[in-house]
């Protein structure tokens, strides 16, 4: 997690913006030849616009790849879906007529649902970290609130605050394994594994 940190800038323009390009490109392309709205397009676009990180990835380790080429894949193929969802959900909510349907309005609600379920993720993380300590003696106890997590961050996230869940869960999880395992004792963290 932390060398993914190292490359969070390439990692981003990968997973977040070339999505982004991605569906735009295909979106305005498909827009003359398809008889329906550009939102319409741009839907379709967000749903294709991803990659098949998971072939990739094992292509590359079956060739030998350098590491941080794959780090640089992996760290891409936990974002690039989520970003696709966020820009499905804001693009079909415009396409049902319950946001504005400006370029700034699209914007203004993909930066909101993005950075809104990376701070629930990562609060609710932060929580479950701080929490773990006093479950030193029980296991199960710990291993139920780790696998909790992303569900209970997702639920609040979606359901409550109207951020991406997805997004959440992604941030929970790479902040858990970022700074919980300090928190647990050496046993406790293998047998959580």
């Amino acid at each position: 997690v932390r060398q993914v940190f190292e490359d969070a800038a390439p990692i981003f323009l990968l997973a977040v913006v070339a999505v982004l390009v991605a569906t735009a490109v295909i979106g305005v392309a498909l827009s003359p030849i398809a008889g329906v709205s550009i939102i319409a397009c741009l839907l379709l676009a967000s749903i294709v616009a991803t990659t098949d990180s998971v072939a990739v990835i094992g292509i590359f380790r079956d060739v030998g790849a350098p590491a941080r080429l794959c780090r640089l894949v992996e760290g891409e193929s936990l974002l690039n879906d989520a970003a696709a969802i966020v820009a499905f959900t804001v693009l079909l909510d415009m396409l049902l007529g319950g946001q504005d349907a400006s370029l700034m309005g699209a914007s203004v609600a993909f930066v909101r649902t993005f950075l809104g379920g990376i701070a629930v993720g990562y609060i609710g993380a932060r929580l479950v970290v701080s929490v773990l300590p006093w479950l030193q003696d029980l296991r199960l106890a710990q291993v139920t609130l780790t696998l909790a997590l992303p569900y209970l961050v997702f639920i609040v996230a979606d359901r409550g605050l109207g951020v991406s869940g997805v997004i959440a869960a992604v941030s929970a999880g790479l902040v858990m394994s970022a700074i919980g395992q300090p928190r647990i004792t050496p046993s406790d963290w293998k047998f959580l594994l």
